[in-house]
């Protein structure tokens, strides 16, 4: 673990008193203890296995049950949004251990960025299905889900649903896995995976899916058995279930008659016409605990809060009375450097191979890079051999040859620039979660627009397509790439000079500002606000409050170009004092 991060444990203990952080909920103090360290998003959940470089061959591959596991970024929004509804998803398939486990690799840490290269994770967050035995040449299976940030714990419930079914509908098609097939024959000629079983449950429905869900529900319940069937099964009535051809769960106990012979009761109507499977579960859980008998029981969605929520109204209480850290219109070396490594080193190189439009948008990424970027001679060479590693005319690039290549450009031409681990300045936040890399990957688009109009490029939409092209093509948080790409839907007719670049960026980063403001994932330090505030730049302000644009490009175009080199967080990153170049807007 870094000193940084032990020292911030420390420092926001100390700033917030051990008492009210021992006032927190268990989970919200094990995911704030969790996240303060950077141990990713499900440390020490119990229901998700954290898999990474170290344990991915010996935990996951060649086991005899099947694996749905989500790829993540901790640094993004989307995914932490995302984090509840996983561990929702993890709990309520729990039962189902002995055929399905749930896991989750952080694609963030350089440490798993094979394993996220290797089964092809471009974007975050993804689910993926693996069947038992993972071998090197099967990438798994994507799991669709829903992209709605907003949804709140209704429709939650809801996205676990959801995925429930379509993770069915993957073991659906093992066709080993035949207890949880739709039986067509007689029931009295299964031979029972369970030898001691007591009661045996009918689950009819025309399209089977709760069904097989119920059979792994109780999969590790001895004396139950769950039997699937479809509608119209013509054993149905021998087994005196004449239910007209629609859904229902019946009951029927194994009789003991002799030695060596059972028969079955008349089935009991236990639920007739459509039914949910929480409805099956509770009715079915009230009839067995009757009979001594322990069942899984429907899985409370709320009982798993939204953690990330619930750390925000936390902080915000904790906090009170603090004022919030403001932006003091300072770009730090530290902060674009980092943002140009870990583009260079994780969300380019994680792709398995580069080509089409995808190989166009990294030539005209790296020019871009090359053109502008401002770093001394040594980073330039750097950026120009990375650039030229790249060969025109070429079908395709391989993400492990392009990362193999930036590793060589750095030997060769030592760039001299600060590394992300060093910790961001700027952009650092209260948590490792909030801001960090999607902050400086703003402000090194910034600077790139700025720095085109500095050196007078010839074409007002490069850069900004450059970013384009990326965002579609690299950035690994789904919803900001989605967002980002929305927003320039129209660039094209409003950009027409390099002016006009630097405020078309400005005008969306506030937009994205104004949308996240009071969203999960911002940092309760560092509120999004409208930039810049009147604080920074009272010129930028008419009286009525609308900017003045003119006075925000001059505040932009020195913010931009007077570049602080100080690499060393003050304060864990609470504040980012002027220091250098110092002027009055």
């Amino acid at each position: 673990m870094r000193i940084s991060s032990i020292l911030f444990v420390v420092a926001f203990c100390c700033s917030v008193g051990f008492g009210k952080v021992a006032d927190l909920d268990p989970d919200e103090k094990a995911f704030l203890i969790a996240i303060s360290m950077g141990r990713g998003l499900y440390y020490n959940y119990p229901h998700v296995v954290n898999l990474n470089a170290s344990n991915f061959d010996s935990v996951a591959k060649g086991k005899s049950y099947s694996w749905v596991i989500e790829f993540y970024n901790s640094w993004c929004g989307h995914c932490l949004r995302f984090t509840p509804t996983y561990k929702r998803l993890a709990n309520d398939l729990k039962d189902w251990n002995q055929v399905l486990r749930t896991g989750a690799v952080d694609c963030s840490n350089v440490k798993n960025l094979g394993i996220c290269r290797q089964y092809e994770i471009l974007v975050t967050p993804t689910l993926k299905y693996f069947d038992p035995n993972i071998d090197n040449n099967y990438i798994g299976v994507a799991i669709p889900r829903e992209d709605d940030a907003n949804r709140d714990t209704k429709t939650m419930k809801t996205s676990v649903h959801d995925l429930r079914n379509n993770i069915t509908l993957e073991l659906l098609r093992r066709s080993a896995l035949v207890e949880i097939q739709p039986l067509t024959g007689d029931i009295n000629s299964i031979e029972p995976r369970k030898p001691r079983v007591k009661f045996i449950v009918v689950v009819v429905e025309c399209s089977p899916m709760i069904g097989p869900q119920l059979v792994l529900d109780y999969w590790n319940v001895k004396k139950v058995t769950v039997l699937p069937f479809r509608c119209f099964e013509p054993y149905l009535k021998l087994m005196k279930i004449d239910n007209l051809g629609g859904n229902g769960v019946y009951l029927m106990e194994v009789i003991t008659i002799g030695p060596n012979h059972k028969r079955l009761s008349d089935p009991l109507t236990v639920i007739s016409g459509n039914f949910r499977r929480s409805e099956a579960l509770r009715t079915l859980h009230t009839i067995f605990t009757i009979e001594g008998i322990k069942v899984p029981k429907p899985f409370n969605m709320s009982s798993i809060k939204n953690i990330s929520a619930d750390l925000a109204i936390a902080f915000s209480q904790i906090n009170k009375g603090r004022k919030p850290y403001h932006h003091t219109g300072e770009v730090f070396q530290v902060d674009i450097e980092g943002a140009l490594d870990h583009s260079l080193t994780m969300e380019i190189p994680i792709h398995k191979n580069i080509a089409g439009k995808a190989l166009t948008a990294l030539i005209n990424y790296l020019t871009v890079l090359y053109k502008y970027f401002p770093i001394g001679k040594g980073g330039k060479n750097f950026l120009l051999c990375v650039k030229k590693s790249v060969k025109v005319p070429a079908d395709s690039v391989r993400g492990e040859d392009f990362s193999n290549s930036v590793d060589n450009c750095k030997k060769r031409h030592n760039p001299h620039y600060v590394e992300i681990n060093n910790g961001w300045v700027g952009c650092h936040g209260t948590f490792m979660m909030f801001r960090g890399y999607p902050c400086s990957m703003w402000t090194m688009f910034h600077t790139l627009t700025v720095q085109a109009y500095q050196k007078k490029g010839k074409d007002p939409q490069e850069v900004l397509e450059a970013i384009k092209g990326y965002m579609k093509n690299f950035f690994g948080c789904t919803d900001c790439a989605q967002h980002f790409l929305k927003m320039a839907a129209n660039m094209e007719n409003q950009v027409h000079s390099l002016k006009d670049s630097v405020m078309y960026l400005w005008a969306a980063h506030n937009k994205a500002n104004k949308r996240l403001h009071g969203d999960a994932t911002e940092d309760p330090h560092f509120p999004k606000v409208q930039f810049p505030t009147t604080q920074i730049c009272s010129k930028c302000h008419f009286k009525n409050g609308i900017f003045d644009k003119e006075e925000v490009f001059r505040f932009l175009h020195h913010m931009y170009t007077h570049i602080n080199n100080k690499v060393t967080p003050t304060d864990l990153g609470f504040n980012t004092t002027y220091i250098g170049h110092k002027k009055s807007f």
